[in-house]
């Protein structure tokens, strides 16, 4: 009776050892296509504070990237807010996991850019509550802003 009732406990355990470890878990955790997906609330930009702004981003499981709310200047007096501007990104194959701070380092693009039919390019470090996003910009451009944007997961 013994040995039946270690047999069976020891079964047991080792279907708990199995069932209880999902191989998804790491790959969630470290793939920017997983961890990125979801609603992503602006909060900085540099260092001047916009959490009141309401704007956000929604990436998708489809490899879509969401807009809301999303300023629009058109000269310098006006400026107007455009909401739902969808485009599709991809990843780039360098993203690299840190695993000390638990953080994702890679880019992504949009798909393509009206203006000169090229992909946006940015440089990317996701957080699993956090995310900064900074578009790449030829060398010779000068900037005015920060472009570093802060995001908190929603």
């Amino acid at each position: 009776m013994k040995t039946k009732l270690f047999f069976l406990s020891a079964l047991l355990l080792a279907m708990l050892g199995v069932c209880g470890c999902s191989g998804d878990d790491d790959e969630t955790s470290i793939n920017p296509k997983n961890r990125i997906v979801g609603k992503w609330k602006l909060v900085r930009q540099g260092s001047n504070d916009i959490s009141s702004s309401n704007i956000y981003y929604t990436f998708s499981k489809r490899g879509e990237l969401t807009m809301h709310n999303v300023p629009v200047r058109k000269d310098l007096e006006s400026e107007t807010y455009i909401s739902d501007i969808t485009i599709p990104i991809a990843f780039e194959d360098d993203w690299e996991h840190n695993e000390t701070t638990n953080e994702l380092h890679g880019h992504f693009a949009t798909k393509s850019d009206s203006e000169n039919g090229k992909p946006t390019r940015y440089s990317c470090i996701i957080g699993v509550k956090e995310m900064m996003i900074v578009q790449e910009y030829p060398d010779n451009w000068t900037f005015f802003l920060d472009p570093r944007l802060f995001f908190e997961r929603q």
